[in-house]
């Protein structure tokens, strides 16, 4: 079973390689090009977190209204961007994508 995997593993590679050489470099070059469109930032970020009480306990289950905020500087300033998402809890612990509601766009992410 092992070699078969190995067997089919190299056959992967070289026919990866095949079909590099074919292309001269330039399939991979176009989604390794920043000017690329497949280069383009993603409007949405995946993001996982604990939503814990002031003392740092995890609050309850349940539904909670959150506000998510991109600021251009560490300290003071005024959001980028922000989005309110509804999101739920399992001791604390939940799981969204920023830029649901609000898209987030290259400009956000540069400033």
């Amino acid at each position: 079973m092992k070699l078969l995997a190995v067997v089919a593993l190299v056959t992967i590679i070289l026919a990866s390689t095949a079909v590099l050489l074919q292309q001269g470099g330039s399939l991979l070059a176009q989604f390794t090009a920043w000017n690329s469109p497949d280069a383009a930032v993603p409007k949405q970020v995946p993001f996982q977190a604990v939503l814990t009480e002031p003392g740092g306990a995890p609050v309850a289950d349940g539904s909670y209204a959150v506000v998510f905020s991109l600021y251009p500087t560490a300290t003071g300033g005024s959001p980028s961007w922000t989005e309110t998402q509804n999101i739920q809890t399992s001791v604390g612990v939940f799981s969204t994508h920023l830029g649901t509601t609000n898209p987030i766009t290259p400009t956000e992410v540069a400033s």
